[in-house]
């Protein structure tokens, strides 16, 4: 990246504006004393590994956080749902996505194979997708490319 620093700008911040903000602006609002959250420790990834329980207190946001369903199991998950009959999201039935985010946040580390869903079964937000992102795509993929081509570099001259 340094010697080829891409050409348009990048930011991490839309979790920040789009969600994280307005999230802090409404429990200030409403002087809210407690958040509840959906996030399962089972999820793995940096939201479940954030936190340790279920229950946290924050004098520094303002609000205690609580999240209901941190220590729900993969099979606690799945029996719920059939008692309930819960319907899930094509994206999940249909589509074969194990999670989502924000459509084609560059960020996401599948994002190509997302993006290769999405065209196929939601074209138009594909089309937006690569209106709004399409630079970072490109990017994303030449540096990928790099990154094989230095591997196999790599292994090349190990066993040179």
């Amino acid at each position: 990246m340094m010697a080829n620093p891409p050409d348009f700008k990048i930011s991490n911040k839309c979790c920040e504006y789009a969600k994280k903000k307005p999230a802090k602006l409404l429990i200030q609002e409403y002087d809210a004393d407690l958040e509840i959250i959906g996030v399962r420790k089972a999820e793995g990834g940096i939201r479940s590994a954030s936190y340790k329980t279920c229950f946290s207190e924050s004098k520094s946001k303002g609000c205690n956080s609580y999240r209901p369903v941190f220590w729900y199991t993969d099979s606690d998950k799945k029996a719920y749902e059939e008692f309930y009959g819960i319907q899930h999201s094509r994206c999940y039935t249909e589509y074969g996505l194990k999670r989502t985010g924000c459509v084609g946040c560059p960020y996401n580390p599948k994002v190509t194979e997302e993006l290769e869903i999405i065209r196929k079964h939601e074209p138009k937000l594909y089309t937006a997708a690569q209106n709004i992102f399409g630079d970072s795509y490109a990017y994303t993929h030449k540096y990928r490319a790099f990154q094989k081509m230095m591997k196999k570099k790599t292994k090349e001259n190990t066993n040179a």
